[in-house]
């Protein structure tokens, strides 16, 4: 099941992964999908009300979704509610060498 984090436009840098979404080996430039929005809390509240579960520990937020195809369900759910959204890298350049 993907998790996607959810990370607030606000912040110039975005925030570190949450250690359970890193892998344990790798080599390459590392990237991790996640939402960016323009309000992490009412993004939140929407997305709790919905059928998305949720994980609230850790660094950030994330939503657990059943397959990737249920991103667009996401972005389409939050723009509704007044959140802008969109996916994006929310590693922030991660590299292990």
């Amino acid at each position: 099941m993907p998790t996607f984090q959810i990370v607030s436009h606000k912040n110039e840098q975005q925030f570190g992964p949450d250690p359970h979404d890193l892998p344990t080996f790798y080599m390459e430039d590392f990237s991790l999908l996640g939402f960016r929005v323009s309000d992490c809390e009412k993004a939140l509240r929407i997305l709790e009300k919905s059928t998305f579960s949720m994980r609230r520990d850790g660094l950030n937020p994330a939503v657990h979704l059943q397959d990737s195809a249920q991103a667009a369900t996401v972005v389409r759910l939050l723009s509704e509610g007044g959140v802008r959204c969109d996916i994006a890298d929310v590693a922030g350049g991660m590299y292990q060498g």
